[in-house]
């Protein structure tokens, strides 16, 4: 087995994280959330930041306990055997190609614009 050299630093880890949980959904998220929820936006962002920083540092020990590049899938063979750890790479796996047929389908929950204008 040959041995992961540790060249990620905390800035890397961060972006990482951010882009784990959230996505390219980042450059378009903000907008969305302000058009929901108006001026609780703020609020919105502050009480999800809140909820994923735990699950950061839970990830981060893990990683740092079981390094692996398989990730979750590989934390859960560790806790609960291979077979779930199979099972659960084959989901996400499988997130890629219903993710993106829902995102086809659904345009990602964006509003639709209608930019024909109307001439009365």
């Amino acid at each position: 087995m040959s041995q992961y050299q540790r060249t990620l630093d905390p800035i890397q880890g961060i972006a990482m994280t951010v882009t784990t949980f959230i996505g390219t959904g980042l450059m378009i998220l903000p907008a969305m959330s302000v058009a929901e929820a108006g001026s609780f936006a703020f609020y919105a962002w502050l009480i999800t930041a809140v909820m994923v920083i735990p699950i950061a540092f839970i990830f981060a020990l893990l990683g740092s306990k079981y390094p692996s590049a398989g990730g979750a899938s590989h934390y859960i063979g560790k806790a609960f055997g291979q077979h779930y750890e199979k099972a659960v790479g084959w989901l996400f796996l499988s997130i890629l190609l219903f993710g993106y047929c829902s995102r086809r389908k659904g345009r990602s929950g964006l509003p639709r614009h209608n930019h024909r204008h109307s001439r009365d």
